[in-house]
C-alpha cells in the first residue's frame, strides 16, 4: 500500500474468531512497523459477527479506532440487520450485501430505504455483489458512493490488481 499512493484504502476481512485472540496490539504493531497510514486501512467485520460477539468486537474496534483504523460492517442485510448494533459500534462504512440486489420490488424498496437511512447518518455506503449491467445501473441510479462486484473485475492477484489499476485510473 505504501508503494501505491493511488490505493486510497485497503479493506481487510477479519474473521469473528480472531477477536478471541485480542489481535488489536498485533495489528497496530504491524501497521506501525510497515509505516502505513492507518487511515488507509479498513477492517471489514460481518454483521453476524457483531451480533454474536459484541463485547469482543467492540473492544477490538475501540483499540484500533484510537490508532486511526477504520471499520466497515460487511454483508449488512444478511444477518440480524440490527441497526442499534451498528450505531453502538465505531463503524465508518456500511457494505450492503449482494442478496439485497434481487430483482424484485420489495428488495429494491429495501435497498433504497437503507441507502436513505445510512446517508442521513453520514455513513459511506458500498453496494456489494454487482455482477450485471442492470445491477450496476440500479446502483448508479441510487447514487451509491461505492459499487463493488464482479461486474468490474473477478478476484485478482496483486500483480493483476496493480495492472488493473494502471489501466483503469
Amino acid at each position: 500500500i505504501n508503494k501505491h499512493p493511488e490505493i486510497k484504502m485497503m479493506e481487510i476481512n477479519v474473521s469473528g474468531a480472531e477477536f478471541f485472540t485480542n489481535p488489536a496490539e498485533k495489528f497496530v504493531n504491524i501497521i506501525k512497523k510497515s509505516k502505513v497510514d492507518p487511515q488507509r486501512i479498513c477492517f471489514e467485520i460481518t454483521e453476524t459477527a457483531t451480533v454474536k460477539h459484541p463485547e469482543h468486537i467492540l473492544q477490538f474496534m475501540k483499540e484500533l479506532s484510537k490508532a486511526g483504523i477504520r471499520f466497515a460492517i460487511d454483508d449488512f442485510g444478511t444477518g440480524y440487520s440490527n441497526v442499534s448494533q451498528l450505531l453502538n459500534q465505531p463503524f465508518n462504512i456500511v457494505k450492503l450485501d449482494k442478496t439485497l440486489l434481487e430483482d424484485n420490488e420489495k428488495a429494491k424498496a429495501f435497498v433504497k430505504s437503507m441507502r436513505d437511512l445510512f446517508k442521513s447518518l453520514n455513513y459511506p455506503i458500498v453496494i456489494e455483489g454487482v455482477e450485471t449491467k442492470e445491477q450496476f445501473e440500479f446502483a448508479k441510479e441510487l447514487d451509491f458512493e461505492y459499487i463493488q462486484g464482479y461486474y468490474f473485475a473477478q478476484c485478482l492477484t496483486e500483480e493483476e490488481f496493480l495492472e488493473f489499476l494502471s489501466k483503469n485510473k
